[in-house]
This record gives C-alpha cells, structure tokens and sequence, in this order.
C-alpha cells in the first residue's frame, strides 16, 4: 500500500490516500471520493468549492460522478448515471450494470464487501430477477439470503441464513417458505420479529412434529395487537371486522385475558393447548370457536354462553361435564374424534339439531337434553346411553350397531324418535323409551334386560320382539315395562316370562289440567305432572294464582269439548305447552309421577 497526498474534492481537506484503491472516504466531511481525482486535485492544487444540495448527485466531472453513498463511473445523462456503469459504494460493495435516470434499473451485479454477489435484473434499485447471495436481508436477524428472487421476491430455490446461525433451506414463493426445512422467523405488520418455526414443511403444510415458538412482547398482525409472554396470550386487541387469529406458538391463553370480551369469532393454532377462562363473561360476546389443539374440553368452559352457535374442536377426545350447557343457540359442533360426552355436555343447547360423534363410546348423563336434534346423529360407535342422555330432545332414529346399554329415562319423551336399529344391545333401563309415541315396532333380539317402564306411554307401539329378554319389576314390583300401550298386539320375549300379566292399557284420570291432558293424550305424563305440580306448588299458593286456576277450570272443560278432538286445537296449544314445561323442568320442577293435593 502506498499513501500519497491528496485533496478531498468535496471539502478540500488535505489527505493521504491509497493509490492502489479506487474510491474512499474523507474523515473530514464524509464524502465518498475517487482516489485518482483526489490526487489530481492536490497535484493541480484545485479546491472544489461545491456544496452538497442533491439528492444524488454532488459533482460532475466528465463521466464520473460522485453519488452520497459512493463513486459512479460510466455513461450518464444529465447529469445522472444513465446506460452502463459502475458504482463503489462507501460500504465497500460495488455495482456493475446499467442504469436509468440515476436509478440502477436493467441487467446488474453487485458483488458485497463479504465476498458474496448477486445478479440479475433491476427496477428502481431493487433486486428484481436474478440469483445470489444477499447479506443482512433482515438486518439483526438474518445475516443473509441466498436463491432466486422473481418479481422482487423470493421465488424457487432459496436459503435463509440468521444471525443465531440458524437456517431455512427449500423452495419459496413470494418470499414465503413452501417446501423445504429449517428455521424460520416470521414478522409482524411493523417488521418486528414475533414468530418462529423449526421443522420440515411439505407444499404450505407444517409438519405437526415441528416447533412454534413466540417471542414476548406487543405485536401488531393484520391490525391485531396480541400481548404475549413466554407462549401464553395475555391481551388481545382487535378492532376489525375479521375474526381473532391465535399465533402458532401460543400454548395456552390467561385465564383473564384482557380484550376477549369482544371478539365475536376466535380461531386458535394446534399449538394452543390449554383455553380455561377463569369466568364465561370474559368470552361473552364469542360466536364461534375453533381450536383443533384442544384435547379435552373443560367442565364448565362454554356454560350458559348464550350467544355461541359453532364450535370446530377437530381433535378434542372429551367433552367435559357442562361444557356448553344451556348455550341456547349453539346448532353447529365439529368433534369429529371425540370418544367421551360428559354429563350435562350439551343439556339444553336448544338450537342444536345435528350433531356426528362417530368415534364416541360413552355419552353421559342428560348430555343432550332438550336438545333439537331432529336432523342426522351419528352414534355409531357408541356402547353405553347414560341416564336421560337424549330425554326431551327431537332425535328421529336410533342407528347404534355397537350399543350394549341404555339408561334410565334415556330417550323419555323423544316423541319423534321412531327408527330405532340396535343389534347388540342388552339391557334398557327404566323409563328408557317412555313417551316416545312414534315408536311402532321394536326388535332387538340380544336384549336379555327390560326394566320397569321402559316403553311405559309408546302409544303407538304395536310390535315387540325380544325373544332373549326378561322383565325386571323394580321396587313395587308392578309390570307396567308396556303401560298405557294401548294399540300393543304383539310381543315376544323370553320363553319364561308371562305376558298375560303385562299392564298395556291407559289408565284415565280426572282432576284439571284439561286442555294439557287433550294435547298429550293422558293425564299421567311427564309434561301433566310437571304442570299440575307448578299448579299446586306454586299457582295454588298465591291469590292471583288460585284466580287463575278457578278462571282456567271455568272455561278449559269447554274448549276440549268443542275443539279437543281437532288436530288444529292440539297444533295451536302444543308449542306454548312444550315451551312452558321445559322450562319448568329446568326451573327444578319434576316430571315424575305425581298425586294431587
């Protein structure tokens, strides 16, 4: 190296430079400079008085010109690198191509400062089409980018190289990782790293084997603010119309988590585990949810959240005690591989009518009360009905090839169910199929088990054929498994039990409750009992209730004489009744059998 005097010819400082390089930079002022002119300049003692105004450019001399970032040498016009040249940058990189109204722009090569160079094509200073290497691609995180971009992204082979010496190598499309395997770090909406990814991914699918990770810190992702700390969401912001997104990485979410009050639509990654609010009003305004990391739904999760109507849980194994109870308007549930309904599960999701647990081996006690029900239910795999499980719902058919026990009250008062195919099944409980009208042949040739009241009130029943089972008498010992069946014709059970003692005929009453006893065909039902219950417990005990009864008992013993015998009477008091007793029923008033006071 030899260092020989010369005069910057920005500032005019004296300066020793080397004569072996091409450009450098005045300590004086900054200014980048070419070392043969700075020679020049001290051997012809001129002082260049310019003063640095433009963008650009600062001085012309022939075809070079001195840039703020570096030195042009080549075609220019106007005073502006224009055609081919080059450029020495301050930074130690240099270019080699062409250029368009001081813009690189056309064919190009940098080669950097490390040793690395990219080539390809320009448009307006950005690396549009070409190949390379590119170093500080995201300055501070990845220390450098090398494949193809097109369009001015990475597009086909391509590898990302970060500053923790980690790295991403595969195929990419618009600067997003397609296939291949590695690293990856994700940024949010103002740049800020927030996310990373270490594993395979195969055409946009991430191997469920790989790792999320989320940094800590506020982030902004397509205008949501999420707060998060060591993979736990701790706040959440959203003020668009768009649903609630859960970055990958996030495993669980606080139990108070701040801002869940107004997302109306939430979806969570399959890295979120863990989703136990320490109280429903901190969800309250949630319409839908999916979440297909959740293994088991916690008891009491969804309880009473009237204004939930879908719910996506793809991966979820147990339904826990009451998890959506009373979530009236509830009609869409995705667990396709749930094995486990707790009890209380859905009891009372009004809206509900359709529902696919193929894989379900156990359903719980009332895990389906009251629910709709009236379109396809797909038990399939279930073994065991526990007490109640469907009682006053719409449920339609019975297809259960592995079902092995029904219990008590299981299906009471499904009035609509009627295909009932059960081939395996071996016992059924008390009151099982009470009040199920539209049942009129039942055969299951394995059952070996029929408790008392089983089929008590199936009104349309006509056919029984269960040539393997025996009747239990239960507690008073009566035999009223058939009661009130009245078209029952035929039946076969087991070759030692007596069927000429079998009770199959109403039993009539009278005493009030007229108009409801004209709907549902008997005074000794569970909608009568729970009526004339509400009546003597609660009308009875107030002034203007007993004013209501001697008005009601006045006037109803008329109406069902004229109108009692018309479908349209019993279609018009039908509904209210339903309504008013399943309200009752939850209120806590029984539907059991009752004497009047």
């Amino acid at each position: 190296m030899a260092l020989v005097e010369a005069k910057c010819t920005n500032c005019g400082a004296k300066l020793e430079v080397d004569n072996t390089k091409e450009a450098a930079i005045c300590p004086s002022c900054g200014s980048a400079f070419v070392v043969e002119k700075a020679i020049n300049n001290i051997t012809n003692n001129v002082t260049n008085e310019n003063t640095i105004n433009a963008t650009n450019v600062t001085i012309v001399q022939g075809e070079s010109i001195l840039l703020r970032n570096g030195v042009y040498e080549g075609e220019t016009k106007t005073g502006k690198p224009h055609g081919y040249g080059i450029c020495q940058y301050s930074n130690g990189s240099r270019y080699e191509g062409n250029w368009l109204a001081g813009a690189r722009c056309g064919e190009g090569t940098i080669f950097y400062d490390d040793g690395s160079k990219w080539s390809g094509e320009w448009k307006k200073n950005t690396q549009w089409n070409g190949e390379g290497r590119i170093p500080n691609w995201r300055e501070d995180v990845v220390d450098y980018f090398e494949g193809e971009l097109k369009n001015g992204k990475a597009n086909g082979n391509a590898t990302w190289v970060y500053c923790n010496g980690k790295s991403w190598v595969g195929i990419a499309k618009d600067n997003k990782e397609i296939t291949g395997e590695g690293y990856i770090v994700y940024f949010d909406d103002d740049g800020e790293p927030f996310q990373s990814f270490e594993g395979k991914i195969e055409n946009g699918i991430y191997d469920k084997k790989g790792k999320w990770n989320c940094f800590n810190g506020s982030f902004r992702i397509d205008n949501i603010t999420y707060e998060i700390t060591n993979n736990t969401l701790d706040f959440v912001i959203n003020y668009t119309s768009q649903p609630t997104k859960i970055p990958n990485g996030i495993t669980k979410i606080k139990s108070d988590c701040g801002g869940l009050w107004d997302q109306k639509i939430i979806i969570c990654p399959e890295t979120l585990t863990e989703f136990n609010v320490e109280d429903n009003d901190v969800i309250r305004s949630l319409e839908e949810f999916e979440a297909p990391g959740i293994k088991k739904v916690p008891n009491n999760m969804f309880f009473g959240l009237q204004s939930l109507y879908s719910v996506k849980l793809i991966n979820a194994e147990i339904i826990g005690e009451s998890s959506f109870e009373e979530c009236d308007e509830l009609f869409k549930v995705e667990i396709p591989n749930a094995k486990t309904i707790c009890d209380f599960a859905f009891k009372y999701c009004f809206a509900l009518s359709d529902i696919s647990i193929p894989n379900v081996r156990k359903i719980g006690v009332e895990s389906f009360r009251g629910c709709n029900l009236s379109g396809l239910v797909d038990i399939s795999n279930v073994a065991e009905i526990g007490m109640g499980a469907f009682q006053d719902s719409s449920i339609e058919s019975l297809i259960a090839p592995k079902l092995k026990k029904i219990g008590e009250e299981a299906f009471f008062n499904c009035e609509k169910l009627k295909n009932i195919d059960v081939p395996v099944l071996k016992e059924i409980g008390e009151y099982a199929f009470r009040y199920c009208v539209s049942i009129a042949s039942f055969s299951a040739e394995n059952v070996t088990i029929i408790n008392n009241f089983a089929f008590d009130g199936c009104s349309e029943l006509v056919k029984v054929y269960c040539p393997k089972a025996k009747l239990e008498m239960g507690n008073n010992n009566s035999i009223c498994h058939f009661s009130r069946c009245d078209k029952l014709q035929e039946i076969k059970l087991a070759d030692d039990v007596n069927t000429s003692k079998l009770q199959t005929k109403t039993k009539t009453s009278s005493g009030g409750c007229y108009i409801a006893t004209c709907v549902y065909g008997s005074y000794d039902c569970p909608q009568v009992w729970t009526l004339r219950r509400f009546r003597d417990d609660t009308l009875a005990s107030t002034w203007y209730g007993r004013v209501f009864i001697r008005t009601y008992y006045a006037v109803s013993p008329t109406l069902v004489k004229w109108f009692g015998n018309t479908n349209w009477f019993k279609t018009i008091w039908k509904p209210a009744l339903d309504y008013m007793v399943l309200k009752l029923n939850f209120k806590g008033v029984s539907n059991k059998p009752y004497n009047d006071k």
